[in-house]
């Protein structure tokens, strides 16, 4: 795979921004950051970790900011 179609791809995947206001979003970024992982072939172990430390940034955006 190129670069260029790496980074088309990215930017593809990145376009949707979802805003954080309520808890259930937390699922939500959860579950578009394990599609993402998919998309990019990782792991299920690492699907898991990628997944799991969306959902705490997200917690935390909802707690602290």
């Amino acid at each position: 795979m190129f670069i260029s179609s790496i980074k088309t791809r990215v930017l593809d995947v990145f376009d949707e921004t979802i805003p954080i206001k309520a808890t259930k979003d937390i699922v939500i970024v959860r579950q578009k950051g394990r599609e993402l992982a998919i998309l990019y072939s990782f792991s299920k172990a690492d699907q898991t970790r990628f997944a799991t430390a969306l959902s705490e940034l997200t917690r935390n955006v909802l707690t602290y900011a």
